[in-house]
């Protein structure tokens, strides 16, 4: 059941923050630099306490979460990403994806949706923000470009949620 404010209505935002996109199951660790920008991102949106945004934090996105996902009405994924041609935070919709593809130990925010639909009978509407970051070597603290990328991202969401 969705978690209820105390007004008696659902949750209106589900945040998913995510850590850099994996190219294997090896390279998902917290003492990887810039990895730690998504929870960073977490850590602050739940000092804000944002009225009506529930945070989850996830390595990943499981076919697991389309049920909890399902009973929001907006989510806004976050995603720490080495993408060459990323300069600074965007902020883009998503939609249901049944092509992107859904399994087991990872899910692309398009292909979970398009579950909540198929399953559910309803998908969010969606976003995602991605941040820049540039080093994931072995080591603790952000990157001067992932710590600017954590602070735009942390505006961007709030404006985002309290505007709409």
């Amino acid at each position: 059941m969705p978690e209820r404010h105390d007004n008696g209505f659902r949750m209106k935002y589900l945040l998913f923050l995510l850590l850099a996109v994996p190219v294997s199951a090896e390279e998902i660790n917290s003492l990887r630099r810039d990895d730690g920008a998504g929870p960073e991102v977490a850590q602050r949106l739940r000092e804000l306490a944002l009225p009506g945004v529930e945070v989850i934090e996830a390595h990943q996105l499981l076919p697991e979460h389309a049920e909890r996902l399902s009973h929001f009405k907006r989510a806004i994924f976050v995603d720490a990403s080495v993408e060459e041609d990323l300069e600074e935070v965007a902020l883009r919709p998503v939609a249901p994806d049944a092509d992107a593809g859904i399994d087991a130990h990872a899910s692309d925010p398009g292909g979970l949706l398009a579950l909540a639909e198929l399953l559910f009978d309803g998908a969010p509407d969606s976003w995602i923000v991605r941040l820049p970051v540039e080093d994931l070597g072995i080591g603790e603290g952000l990157s001067n470009t992932a710590a600017a990328a954590v602070r735009e991202a942390v505006e961007q969401i709030q404006a985002f949620c309290v505007g709409a």
